[in-house]
């Protein structure tokens, strides 16, 4: 997405006409047309209370729906719209997803890897709503980071940030599990 959005400023034409185009792609999407599968195994693994996302598409609010489990209205991140409805109230016997890069859903989504750095940079700020449910909802839990293709360096900041404390004295387990991670000694080793 990142490289056709790139070509399109380069051609000067709006950002806003490949946004509108990739959300009604999605939107129209039917669950057999996309791999809900791996999202479906996901959402039935007990014990997960916050599941945490930075695809920008409903796969895994979908997956919910799909295995017929109740989960809280999604919290979609997104710049420079408010992210999170204060009078939306979550029921903590049931578990909240946390749209990182907004969701086609909500009202904006991150499509380059600038603006990616800029959804993450507001989140680390902690000023905004959404932020302060997401580190009070992870707040001294072991983390699992399931498909993620940031980028090695994106991954490592990414990690670092959503974590809120340094590798070196962390507390927390934090897991990556993504095609990547075995072939890349530098992020084994960063991990």
């Amino acid at each position: 997405i990142n490289n056709v959005v790139l070509g399109l400023r380069r051609l000067n034409k709006s950002e806003n006409v490949f946004y509108n185009f990739l959300k009604n792609e999605i939107n129209t999407l039917t669950d057999d047309q996309i791999m809900l599968e791996p999202f479906r195994k996901l959402v039935k693994i007990s014990g997960f209370e916050n599941f945490v996302t930075v695809n920008i598409d409903n796969f895994l609010e979908r997956a919910f729906k799909a295995e017929n489990i109740r989960v809280n209205k999604s919290f979609n991140f997104s710049v420079p719209f408010p992210a999170h409805d204060p009078a939306d109230r979550k029921d903590p016997a049931i578990a909240c997803v946390f749209n990182l890069m907004g969701n086609i859903r909500g009202y904006d989504f991150a499509m380059t890897d600038e603006q990616s750095l800029e959804y993450i940079y507001e989140i680390q700020k902690g000023s905004d709503a959404f932020a302060k449910e997401l580190f009070d909802a992870i707040n001294q839990k072991d983390i699992l980071f399931v498909g993620s293709s940031f980028p090695d360096w994106f991954m490592r900041f990414f990690i670092r940030i959503i974590s809120k404390e340094p590798f070196k004295t962390s507390k927390k387990a934090k897991y990556v599990a993504c095609d990547h991670t075995l072939e890349d000694r530098e992020l084994l080793t960063f991990l």
